[in-house]
């Protein structure tokens, strides 16, 4: 492995001196973007970014990735627990590099970078510097420096005059959203990220900030403009094409596990409260049940403090995002000792229980993990179910527990519907927002899909909700007759409804705001899915679209994803 890295490193060091000594060599090399989209595999949930490197006078194509790792060093799952990990930078045949993705399945695609033969020099000294032994690792960060961000800053780095960002998001998402989009399908994944990632996490990205994911840097190039100091302009990528469609994976993937974070969770919490319950009357019967119930309560303590050894650790990594985490306050190691039948803390549950009530309170802060406040309550009614209360036993403790149980609740439902406010739901919201963006006043009578897409991405990560048609959750066909329904429009409540009511039009035709349909789970099948399409491309015959997924709710998915090529089914135009 070492011979192999170092044989492509020299051999790309050379490469990039033979290109930079060579002036007339600058118009012919060409320079894109390449943006993978996801496969089965955990780790390529987010998709992948390279940059490919043409240049026929050498007969040369190949592909550089800074995502590369070596898994062998010592102690490299401690280093990557710590955010002590040192990425690499790797050249690859661009044959080869497709051929990896042609096995997972997985699209490619290429935009061109619009550059002057300047900027390419730039841009190949750039490169040559970065292929030093002393440059050629450098150290990873999810969030701030990966192999998306790398691949941008060196592109950006070399292209002079302003970039400008046109149609910039007005409706930022967090860290946590952003990956939340990504991780839509894989539960167990997202809880994992939820847990280790912290209140910082909650943070509102900036437009610049959101292109660590491979997809949203590839939409912001597509957006942006290079204006130089003479005040011309030219679009920073000239061709946007999809180089490897999508296809079957030519492995197994592996299975998943059946039951999801919140039906496991949901189960144990109920296990622990019907417990917390039932052994008032279980330690009367005699001193022996006592006895039992204490080494039951500190079974189930040590649960939740199992998985706050992991969170204590982050306190100490190089992640900013993860060392300050509320759900230590449950998941704490200190219930190794405080929840001990022998330890000699007065008042040990009342602290137990505080840290719940705290936990609970800093849920308007930061969003948790999914089941993580199920098993607060559930701790909490432990911790109820062991304060020793005064001979004549006051319900005010309880009360006062689930009154702010209750109360957080409320307040958390009311945040997280926040992206729908009262305005938006009779339109207005969205309305005046799409004003402020386009200076143009909305004709009333007749709707722009710019007002629609604006109140379908106001609802982005909306759980779904079986027969839900409301912001408290929906299905597909309930997400769609929502958002036209607020401007007076009924499109039929099924998907099956929607596709018989509506105008059908040609893939050729399809513009952000149509409708666009696919079959069931089982390919082939009739209209069982829906959703709105957010952006076309035109020359790859690609389009997004907004939808409610089973798995995620409401996100954005694309049209060269695995699953939805193979269902599609067709458009439909919305009479407005």
């Amino acid at each position: 492995m070492k011979r192999f890295i170092l044989l492509f490193k020299v051999f790309f060091i050379c490469f990039c001196f033979n290109c930079t000594a060579k002036a007339e060599s600058y118009d012919s090399i060409q320079v894109y973007l390449m943006t993978c989209e996801p496969h089965d595999e955990i780790y390529s949930l987010y998709g992948h970014t390279a940059i490919r490197i043409v240049n026929p006078q050498n007969d040369m194509d190949i592909a550089i990735n800074y995502g590369a790792f070596d898994s062998s060093e010592s102690n490299f799952v401690l280093r990557f627990v710590f955010g002590l990990t040192d990425y690499m930078m790797m050249v690859y045949d661009y044959s080869d590099f497709l051929a990896e993705y042609r096995y997972f399945g997985s699209a490619v695609h290429q935009q061109h970078i619009n550059m002057t033969s300047e900027e390419k020099r730039v841009f190949m000294a750039a490169l040559a510097e970065s292929a030093q032994p002393e440059n050629i690792k450098y150290r990873y960060n999810y969030f701030y420096n990966n192999c998306t961000t790398k691949a941008r800053d060196i592109i950006f780095g070399a292209i002079s005059g302003e970039k400008v960002l046109e149609r910039s998001d007005d409706n930022p998402l967090t860290y946590r959203e952003l990956i939340h989009l990504k991780t839509a399908g894989s539960p167990w994944a997202e809880w994992g990220n939820d847990f280790l990632l912290g209140v910082l996490a909650d943070v509102k990205t900036t437009n610049y900030e959101a292109e660590f994911i491979p997809d949203r840097l590839m939409s912001d190039f597509n957006k942006t403009v290079v204006v130089d100091f003479d005040g011309n302009r030219r679009r920073l990528v000239d061709e946007d094409k999809v180089v490897l469609p999508s296809g079957t994976p030519k492995f197994e993937p592996m299975q998943g596990f059946s039951l999801s974070p919140i039906e496991v969770f949901s189960i144990l919490s109920i296990l622990i409260i019907i417990w917390s319950i039932a052994k008032k009357f279980f330690t009367k019967l005699s001193t022996v049940n006592y006895q039992l119930s204490t080494v039951i309560d500190y079974a189930l303590c040590c649960l939740y403090a199992i998985p706050g050894l992991l969170l204590t650790c982050m306190l100490f990594s190089q992640h900013p995002t993860v060392s300050l985490n509320f759900q230590i306050l449950i998941f704490n190691p200190l219930l190794f000792w405080l929840a001990y039948p022998k330890c000699q803390v007065q008042r040990r549950w009342e602290i137990i229980l505080g840290c719940v009530v705290l936990f609970l309170v800093l849920g308007l802060v930061q969003s948790y993990a999914e089941g993580t406040i199920m098993l607060a309550c559930a701790l909490g009614c432990l911790a109820l179910s062991n304060i020793k209360l005064q001979k004549k036993s006051s319900p005010l403790p309880l009360i006062f527990y689930f009154s702010l149980f209750t109360f957080h609740f409320s307040l958390t439902s009311c945040h997280s519907s926040s992206k729908v406010a009262k305005d938006d739901v009779y339109g207005v919201g969205s309305e005046q927002k799409y004003r402020k963006n386009d200076s143009q006043p909305v004709r009333s009578g007749k709707v722009k899909s710019d007002v629609i897409l604006s109140q379908a991405m106001s609802l982005l990560g909306t759980k779904y909700r079986a027969g839900g048609a409301d912001p408290r959750g929906f299905d597909c066909s309930g997400f769609t007759s929502y958002v036209y329904g607020l401007n007076g429009i009924s499109i039929g409540r099924s998907s099956r409804d929607q596709f018989a009511q509506n105008t059908p039009i040609n893939r050729n035709q399809i513009r952000p705001g149509d409708l666009v349909f696919f079959s069931g789970t089982r390919i082939g099948s009739d209209v069982g899915h829906v959703g709105i399409v957010t952006e076309v491309d035109r020359s790859a015959d690609t389009f997004l679209f907004i939808h409610s997924s089973s798995r995620g709710g409401v996100v954005i998915s694309r049209s060269t994803d695995a699953y939805y090529a193979q269902r599609y089914l067709g458009a439909k135009r919305v009479k407005m």
